[in-house]
């Protein structure tokens, strides 16, 4: 995977999920070399730091098994711009959920056991 479509994913990810107000051309800037040029925000700053640090856990741990503890070590890249404890479980009772531009994706919660078949993994 090349910086061109490492920030096509990333910009993705962040107007999808999270409302990103930054380009496609500012994320990849900010990808390549840190630049500020287009990122109009704290906010969109804030995500891109966080997604970009997301990125770079998944391709150091591209090799690992996706389960409940390697999405939990995903989640807690997010420190800047996401839950107020990155990288511990959420409960069902919490209502999990995000709004989409195609509406709230609510999926069920991950437990333990539920995300060891994420992958193929033994509960």
């Amino acid at each position: 995977m090349n910086i061109t479509d490492l920030a096509g994913v990333v910009y993705s990810a962040g107007r999808v999920f999270d409302g990103l107000a930054t380009s496609r051309e500012g994320t990849e800037k900010f990808l390549r070399s840190g630049s500020l040029a287009g990122i109009s925000s704290r906010a969109d700053l804030a995500l891109l730091e966080d997604l970009r640090d997301v990125a770079q856990f998944i391709v150091d741990h591209h090799d690992q098994q996706i389960d409940a503890h390697y999405v939990r070590a995903v989640n807690a890249q997010i420190t800047r711009s996401g839950a107020l404890h990155p990288g511990q479980l959420r409960t069902e009772d919490q209502q999990i959920g995000v709004r989409t531009r195609y509406g709230r994706h609510t999926p069920p919660a991950l437990t333990t056991s539920t995300g060891s078949r994420l992958r193929g993994g033994r509960t």
